[in-house]
């Protein structure tokens, strides 16, 4: 009798565990939207580890609670970075694509709360 009491506590707790993972990985608060911050991604010919970098970022960002955001400066590359960009733009539309376009005006997309990681190679 009591193996099949622990085994429904146990069978409860893995269900509530895995309730509150995927609550988490589909809905974001609406306040956090403003100061989430933001990765933004310098590349240059960075095929070979873009589609990673940015797969990965949204994965830790679903399950970590935090809506995602990241903004990707493409200083020309002459590989297949930007068709890669496109297409996950597609697939993350809070993705922002730019191509050598930096903003004039104060610090470069709000960079005082992000992380940077240059991909430049």
């Amino acid at each position: 009798m009591e193996l099949w009491l622990l085994a429904g506590i146990a069978l409860f707790a893995v269900i509530r565990v895995v309730t509150d993972l995927v609550s988490r990985m589909f809905s974001y608060p609406l306040d956090t939207w403003k100061d989430s911050p933001k990765l933004i991604l310098l590349t240059r010919n960075s095929q070979g580890c873009i589609e990673w970098v940015i797969r990965s970022y949204y994965g830790r960002s679903r399950l970590s609670g935090h809506p995602p955001e990241i903004i990707c400066v493409d200083a020309g590359s002459a590989d297949d970075t930007g068709p890669i960009l496109e297409r996950l733009q597609q697939k993350y539309p809070m993705m922002e694509v730019y191509t050598e376009a930096v903003p004039d005006e104060g610090t470069p997309f709000g960079a005082e709360d992000s992380s940077i990681l240059d991909l430049r190679s």
